[in-house]
């Protein structure tokens, strides 16, 4: 169900001005919720007071019939009104998936990423030398820092955009590196609802990075699974430069108080608190006092030593680190589906592979394709599905050597692109597994964008690629996005169960003879 909220106020006929003074959230927030705009909290605070409030509520017969529907079908509700508000509870406080679109438009995305990270100063600032985008960031802290007249509260939204602005930007002017330490949990219309504030601390942040400053952040992913993935998409370019630690805290926690702490270490900090989701007229505070921002430094280790990686960020300079990690995955026992542009490397004949070895400046290559060839010939074995889900080039684009290997940089396999010869031959093996492991199985899809690459286990993990160099892998171990990725996959396979295996062996056969023509 995609608003539970939606569903037990229409159910109910409770209205917004109703629902807010029961459980002491704004009319307004409510109906954000209602809406989509906003994802529903799930905290005690709100989920307690919506079951008791619906608990009470719920009038005998057709509301009754309709609700158990959904909380326990094929039974009858609780008598008891402590028991259904448990069972409401229980059922509110249950994570949603993503919707397939939140996922597609995540994926989109990552696969533009790139380009977004090794331009993301241009794409701020299209219009600004680093010398002038310097001198602009100078000017506009010197002024703020003039109005604000050495008084170090600010309060509101807006004031937290102006101490924001304030904090990064004198870090900023001193042209020094910095270990950054961010979190926050509180509401972030501070960020969004003023375009042109977004992209000011975006170029912010991007002049801190460039300069060597690096970036810890806990994420807060007790919100919605949707808005989870919104979140860390609008990371992405930034996670890319290799920069940025991010981390989750895997408990939920009580959600009345929030907490911001902006930190440099060793210099100075920016904190705040605020109840629920109200930040109007809050207070922040700028500190530059040094022992105050060191006990606050230790507050932010608490925290973190509380908390578990989000995901592990691999690029070339730790590429034999990746491909360890890979193989750790791939060995873990349960089925695996894979989302890619060219067929994985464990279905690659020996013939592709040694030309492929010849290209390759290190050992890498042959050292991966070989370990990864043995662990699936043995998940087969046993029986565990290998699914592979193809976005093949087209065939023209192959012939006239515009199709590059996946991870190529990590292989350090120099500029030859993937010849048609090789790709006719490597898919000529993979109908012959087809044909030969009943586990192994092949879906042509183009829902998955060319140029990544992505793999998921359910409950072990995913593994998100930039095909294309400079390449970037994820590794994800949480479990919600881990299972978010995991369903999208599936999606995608059931929605292609009307295609048989003869199907896509005709298909790959008429593809072939495409790479021929």
């Amino acid at each position: 169900m995609e608003n539970k909220l939606n569903f037990l106020m229409n159910l109910t006929g409770t209205k917004n001005s109703v629902l807010s003074k029961a459980v002491s959230f704004d009319p307004s927030y409510i109906s954000r919720i209602r809406t989509g705009k906003r994802s529903m909290p799930d905290t005690p605070q709100f989920v307690e007071a919506l079951a008791s409030y619906f608990s009470r509520n719920i009038r005998p017969g057709e509301q009754q019939v309709i609700l158990a529907s959904e909380l326990c079908p094929g039974k009858a509700l609780p008598e008891d009104r402590e028991e259904l508000q448990m069972l409401l509870s229980a059922w509110l406080h249950q994570k949603e998936l993503p919707k397939p679109d939140s996922i597609h438009s995540f994926l989109n995305g990552f696969a533009s990423a790139g380009m977004l990270a090794a331009n993301a100063a241009r794409a701020v600032t299209p219009d600004m030398s680093p010398e002038e985008l310097a001198a602009a960031i100078r000017s506009r802290t010197e002024q703020l820092e003039t109005e604000a007249g050495g008084n170090p509260y600010f309060y509101g939204n807006e004031g937290k955009r102006r101490a924001v602005e304030i904090f990064l930007g004198r870090l900023c002017c001193s042209n020094k590196a910095y270990q950054l330490l961010l979190y926050s949990d509180e509401e972030m219309s501070w960020l969004y609802e003023d375009p042109a504030f977004a992209k000011r601390w975006a170029a912010l942040l991007i002049r801190l990075l460039s300069t060597g400053s690096r970036i810890r952040i806990p994420h807060n992913i007790t919100r919605d699974s949707n808005e989870m993935f919104e979140s860390v998409q609008k990371w992405i370019p930034l996670y890319m430069t290799g920069a940025i630690e991010p981390l989750y805290y895997p408990r939920l926690r009580d959600g009345v108080y929030h907490r911001s702490l902006f930190i440099a270490k060793d210099d100075s900090a920016l904190i705040s608190t605020s109840v629920g989701r109200n930040t109007d007229g809050m207070l922040n505070i700028q500190i530059r006092d040094r022992q105050a921002v060191q006990a606050l430094e230790q507050e932010f280790a608490n925290y973190t030593s509380l908390c578990l990686p989000l995901m592990h960020i691999y690029s070339k300079k730790n590429s034999r680190d990746c491909f360890q990690a890979m193989l750790q995955y791939e060995k873990q026992p349960g089925d695996v589906i894979f989302a890619h542009p060219l067929p994985a490397l464990f279905t690659m004949p020996q013939s592709v592979t040694q030309s492929v070895r010849l290209r390759s400046a290190s050992g890498f290559f042959s050292e991966y394709q070989g370990k990864s060839y043995a662990i699936f010939r043995e998940h087969m074995r046993k029986g565990e599905r290998v699914i592979e889900i193809l976005n093949l080039p087209n065939a023209k684009d192959v012939k006239d050597g515009l199709v590059r290997f996946p991870l190529e940089d990590f292989f350090e396999l120099g500029p030859e692109p993937v010849s048609a010869a090789e790709l006719k031959l490597h898919l000529k093996n993979v109908i012959r597994l087809l044909r030969r492991e009943p586990s192994y199985q092949v879906i042509l899809s183009g829902m998955i964008p060319k140029n990544i690459c992505l793999s998921a286990k359910e409950n072990t993990g995913a593994h998100l690629m930039s095909a294309l160099a400079p390449t970037t892998n994820f590794e994800i171990r949480e479990h919600n996005m881990t299972a978010a990725f995991w369903e999208y996959l599936c999606r995608i396979m059931e929605d292609d169960n009307s295609h048989s295996r003869e199907d896509v062996l005709r298909q790959l056969d008429a593809y072939i003879r495409e790479l021929d023509g």
